[in-house]
């Protein structure tokens, strides 16, 4: 998480080139993801995206946004198998229905 105001400012301009308004609100000490996201509730109306700055996504987001449309859900989690899931943390899910619940997250060792 980047603290610099600064910094943020610089990140805050362009947007709007792509059809696209953005608002960058501090998080004056870190207190997780959840509340993040509630400072920004009331900044927010109808969907929105978290995309953390350490995310990586193979191709285009936009097909996840029609994923979390059509599912109408209340969030849409990204994950990658990879070959060590305790360097990065583990989902648990509710089994093999879809679509899939992460009913737990194991945080990495």
């Amino acid at each position: 998480m980047c603290t610099s105001k600064g910094f943020i400012h610089l990140l805050s301009g362009g947007w709007s080139r792509f059809g696209l308004s953005v608002r960058y609100l501090l998080q004056e000490r870190p207190l997780g993801i959840a509340h993040a996201v509630s400072l920004a509730e009331r900044h927010v109306s109808g969907l929105f995206l978290v995309y953390l700055g350490d995310n990586l996504l193979q191709g285009d987001v936009a097909q996840y946004l029609r994923r979390f449309a059509d599912f109408r859900a209340d969030a849409l989690v990204l994950l990658k198998e990879v070959d060590d899931p305790t360097r990065f943390g583990v989902a648990v899910f509710n089994g093999d229905a879809e679509p899939s619940w992460v009913i737990h997250l194991l945080q990495q060792n």
